[in-house]
């Protein structure tokens, strides 16, 4: 397995940090924490990274935005070696 599909095959967490664009994408990233994960019309506390590309999960991030997955991204940390 490569590090970018172990990367994806991870799952989204409340209280993980992602890069989030405001204006549906269009405005500067910036950092924003995860407060709360609706999937399917249900409130859960982690979700599979391959459901978020699919409309059916909407975010909620500590500044009171909600989104879908098309205006964040994940953080991936560089590793020292």
């Amino acid at each position: 397995m490569t590090k970018t599909e172990k990367a994806y095959s991870e799952r989204l967490k409340i209280g993980d940090t992602v890069k989030w664009c405001g204006t549906f994408g269009k405005d500067v990233p910036k950092d924003a924490k995860i407060v709360s994960i609706l999937s399917k019309g249900r409130e859960v506390t982690t979700t599979a990274w391959r459901t978020i590309n699919k409309r059916r999960v909407i975010i909620t991030f500590d500044s009171g935005h909600t989104t879908f997955a098309n205006n964040f991204s994940r953080i991936i940390e560089k590793q020292r070696y």
